[in-house]
């Protein structure tokens, strides 16, 4: 008979059955865990302290400092060398530079040169042929 029964029985009500016996199953499983579930403590409790490393000392503090001290230095000793190869090779290399310019600026004067030497000797030739 129950079979029977069940033939009559639409799909969405089977389901919305199954999603409140699962939500009733889930509810009991979270009420057992809240009363008689596994204590769990969270590590480290939130008002207890605890060292994590050892304090600075002064003296910690002073071989600190004079250790950034000997680094600038260094860093203060390899900017001045820079400095100082730039001060002695930017002459060189600005006259190199201008001399570079300069031999560029000549070449194009002397295609110009020739450009027009040829213009003229075509002028030449037109004004021959076609009487000008």
């Amino acid at each position: 008979m129950v079979l029977a029964q069940m033939e009559s029985v639409s799909a969405g009500g089977l389901k919305d059955f199954l999603l409140i016996v699962a939500g009733l199953a889930a509810a009991a499983y979270y009420i057992k865990e809240i009363f008689w579930g596994e204590k769990r403590e969270s590590v480290p409790q939130p008002l207890q302290t605890q060292k994590i490393w050892p304090a600075a000392t002064l003296r910690d503090l002073e071989n600190d400092r004079a250790e950034v001290k000997r680094r600038l230095d260094a860093h203060d000793k390899d900017l001045a060398e820079l400095r100082e190869v730039i001060r002695i090779e930017l002459p060189e290399m600005e006259r190199r530079i201008a001399a570079a310019g300069e031999g560029r600026v000549e070449k194009i004067h002397n295609r110009i040169n020739e450009v027009l030497a040829e213009v003229s000797k075509l002028e030449g030739m037109m004004e021959r042929d076609h009487g000008g």
